[in-house]
C-alpha cells in the first residue's frame, strides 16, 4: 500500500468511526427517558454523524 492510499484509508476509517460513534450515542439516547436525552441525541450524536459525513465527503472530493 502506497503512502497516499494509506492516508486515504486512515481518513476513511476515522470518518467511519465518527459515524459509528454518533449512531451509538443516538441509539443509547433513545432508551433514556430523560429530558437531556434529546440533547444528547441531537447535539452529540448528530454532531458526530455530521462530522463523519463531512470528513468522508472532504476525503473523497480531495483525492
Amino acid at each position: 500500500m502506497t503512502q497516499p492510499e494509506a492516508q486515504l484509508a486512515r481518513r476513511l476509517r476515522w470518518a467511519g468511526s465518527l459515524i459509528s460513534l454518533g449512531l451509538l450515542v443516538e441509539a443509547g439516547s433513545l432508551y433514556a427517558l430523560k429530558a437531556l436525552s434529546f440533547l444528547a441525541f441531537a447535539g452529540i450524536g448528530g454532531g458526530l454523524v455530521a462530522a463523519g459525513v463531512g470528513m468522508f465527503l472532504y476525503t473523497v472530493s480531495a483525492e
